[in-house]
């Protein structure tokens, strides 16, 4: 019973990282009409855009969290550590970066000759491509995320001593990340102050504690689950609307409402986790999902998030410029997310399966 009650609750994270990476493909979908604004005239596509935008906005600190849950609670090594994580994403996102880099200078730039590869200015600027965060918009997160595991054997380290204390200074600390990372960002916002003291001062480590202490029941912020759902309604009209009004306003996107660290984003990301952690299934919706096999593919999707992260703009980019002008928006918002979802997901899957039948020895002998 226990085994089963533990399944259940880890399928929740499966689930989480199922609807996170949906979301992601849906932002990047949309967010190329969000800044097509001419003379300050708001289109019916960019209020789709909008909307769609709004309700995915908390991709990211979904993820972030999921992985503070998972990580924070370990006991081990930090040899041990590096070698499954650090090494586990490294190689896949230097392969990812070299893939766009060159996709870039062949597809968008149209930039690319043989004889390039022969010039050391090629490598050069690849290098301070890499260093610099500019290879491609989406690799953003990988940056992010391996400096959220390189803190995280001192992180562990503090969660484990503060857990006599009842996490009272890891709460502190959350409070002094939300303060600079959430409140200030919105009196700058609302205000119009220049505060920027707030600026590389933990970024995603907040997002990363929350998640051990929300998994792990160690504090809970929304107890209501129906007032959850009419606040997760609530805060996402917000966005919708104060990012029109002051688009409206500004003439050009305003993209304060969208940011990861805005305080609507924030509370809705955490209502989002928290439902998820405390959900209680019921009996016949489990069957549902062993019956249509939705537990199975969550699953699998869950197991192949950060492939598909990696994989995805390029079918982004390519649904793009041959979709979007040939059809209706809301019929290309659909084709698109089926093509770029599937696509990524089938690849990464054919590399996972391929890179399976190499370890057995299967096609080399």
């Amino acid at each position: 019973m226990y085994n089963k009650e533990k399944v259940s609750f880890f399928f929740r994270f499966d689930s989480l990282k199922f609807t996170a990476i949906i979301m992601v493909i849906f932002i990047h979908i949309v967010c190329g009409k969000l800044y097509q604004i001419e003379d300050g005239k708001i289109s019916y596509e960019w209020i789709i855009s909008n909307v769609i935008d709004s309700f995915c906005r908390s991709c990211v600190p979904i993820f972030v969290m999921i992985s503070g849950f998972f990580l924070l609670g370990k006991d081990e090594k930090i040899t041990v550590f590096f070698k499954k994580r650090i090494l586990k994403i490294v190689p896949k996102f230097l392969i990812y970066s070299v893939i766009f880099y060159l996709f870039t200078m062949i597809f968008k730039n149209h930039s690319f000759e043989n004889s390039m590869l022969l010039k050391k200015s090629f490598y050069i600027n690849f290098i301070k491509q890499l260093l610099n965060r500019k290879i491609y918009y989406h690799l953003w997160y990988v940056y992010m995320i391996i400096s959220i595991y390189l803190i995280t054997p001192v992180l562990r380290k503090f969660v484990f001593w503060d857990r006599e204390k009842n996490f009272q200074n890891t709460k502190y600390l959350i409070s002094i990340w939300i303060f600079f990372l959430i409140f200030i960002p919105f009196l700058n916002t609302f205000l119009k102050l220049n505060i920027k003291i707030y600026e590389q001062v933990g970024e995603y480590a907040g997002y990363f504690l929350l998640g051990y202490l929300i998994g792990n029941k160690k504090v809970t912020i929304f107890k209501n689950k129906k007032v959850s759902i009419i606040l997760f309604f609530l805060f996402n009209i917000m966005i919708i609307y104060l990012t029109y009004i002051f688009t409206k306003k500004d003439g050009k996107l305003f993209e304060y409402f969208y940011d990861y660290h805005s305080i609507f984003v924030f509370l809705i990301s955490i209502i989002i986790f928290e439902f998820a952690v405390n959900f209680e299934t019921k009996k016949k919706k489990e069957l549902n999902k062993k019956v249509f096999g939705l537990e199975k593919f969550i699953k699998i999707v869950s197991a192949m998030t950060f492939d598909v992260y990696l994989m995805h703009p390029i079918f982004v980019f390519f649904c793009e410029k041959h979709l979007i002008n040939k059809i209706n928006y809301g019929k290309y918002i659909i084709i698109s997310f089926c093509c770029v979802f599937f696509l990524s997901l089938f690849i990464s899957l054919f590399f996972y399966y391929i890179k399976k039948l190499l370890g057995r020895g299967v096609i080399w002998q």
